[in-house]
């Protein structure tokens, strides 16, 4: 867990199709990869390629904040 939380720390996010989630693949496949017996078993690491968008719309935001039993909706 600390080598795949120290990758790419300052850049942000590591969503699908970034270098961080490059990086961490790249990681934990070579770690899989370093199991002989996964290997001596027929195992082997494969990656698989699919489309993500690039970018998503917010439609509605809000914020319900409750207090003392009270609540507030701010849309």
């Amino acid at each position: 867990m600390e080598a795949l939380t120290e990758i790419q720390v300052y850049s942000g996010w590591r969503n699908s199709a970034t270098r961080g989630e490059e990086e961490a693949v790249d990681y934990v496949s070579a770690l899989l990869d370093s199991f002989t017996r996964l290997k001596e078993r027929g195992m082997t690491v494969e990656r698989e390629d699919f489309r993500v968008f690039m970018a998503t719309e917010v439609w509605r935001a809000e914020l319900r904040i409750g207090l003392d039993g009270l609540q507030r909706d701010i849309l």
